[in-house]
């Protein structure tokens, strides 16, 4: 993973001297998108949350938002790297963080991260790029 990253920050200093700004920003994006879909996600389903985050591009994450479904259920993550691309990821188990109605809302981000993924979507502009559970 280390070697790809390297690779796509080389490719990136020569685009960004060589040819305008927008054009070298979409030829970078098509290389990221590129090496994520061709990720093994299946690998990450049944490990934490954490061990995603730390093994995958998703560490570089900007922000992050729970998904709640049904309302007040926590059930998931988006994991928002860029304005057009985020990681959703799904949980199998609540070992970690407390359901229920006094709770509702006031998760910690400390103890999701301990739960079991069960399935993870990669998407960009809203379009499921791919998908593993």
């Amino acid at each position: 993973m280390i070697k790809y990253f390297l690779i796509f920050i080389v490719y990136c200093v020569i685009l960004f001297n060589t040819v305008s700004s927008q054009e070298s920003i979409s030829r970078c994006d098509t290389f990221v998108l590129d090496s994520l879909t061709k990720m093994n996600y299946q690998k990450f389903i049944d490990s934490s949350v954490s061990y995603f985050l730390i093994n995958s591009y998703a560490r570089r994450y900007k922000e992050y938002l729970f998904i709640d479904e049904p309302p007040g259920i926590l059930s998931g993550a988006y994991f928002i790297l860029t304005k057009n691309l985020n990681y959703k990821i799904w949980i199998s188990t609540h070992d970690h963080i407390e359901i229920s109605y006094e709770n509702m809302y006031n998760w910690k981000f400390n103890k999701f991260v301990k739960e079991k993924i069960s399935a993870i979507e990669l998407n960009y502009k809203n379009e499921a790029l791919k998908y593993a559970e």
